[in-house]
């Protein structure tokens, strides 16, 4: 077999293992975002949530489908954010589950916040979203000694 043939061989060796990799990354993913909420410690469910920072505030967005403000309880804490609450049952008394996918139970959440977090949120629940705000005061730096 020549150096080429062996080359050619390589290549197309390293294209299929590339393409596989490519399709298993995909087939992660898919399973990542389809998993279902996880359970905590004590049965606690913990919902899906995404946190994002700005130079000015830190926005939480938490998944609580069905979830009332009034089921809902936030505490902020040396800044430690806690959020928990419950997901009630089916408004439904007198029916048969034929699929049960939605989580029931109380759920919580828990994020330690940066630094330069303040000591006050802003909160509202849209659309199944608990969404919070907490606002960031401005870094400083610290002066260099010399």
């Amino acid at each position: 077999m020549s150096e080429m043939d062996k080359a050619t061989e390589s290549s197309l060796e390293l294209e299929k293992l590339l393409e596989r990799k490519s399709h298993n990354d995909q087939r992660l993913l898919e399973l990542i975002q389809n998993r279902p909420p996880r359970q905590q410690e004590g049965n606690k469910i913990e919902p899906r949530w995404d946190a994002l920072q700005s130079e000015s505030e830190l926005f939480l967005a938490i998944n609580l489908p069905g979830v009332l403000l009034q089921d809902v309880q936030i505490s902020l804490n040396q800044r430690v954010l806690q959020v928990s609450g419950r997901f009630r049952e089916s408004l439904l008394t007198n029916a048969t589950f034929l699929r049960k996918d939605r989580p029931v139970g109380d759920f919580a959440c828990e994020l330690l916040l940066p630094e330069n977090a303040g000591a006050s949120y802003e909160s509202a629940l849209e659309n199944g979203v608990l969404q919070v705000r907490i606002p960031l005061n401005p870094a400083e730096t610290p002066l260099l000694e010399s």
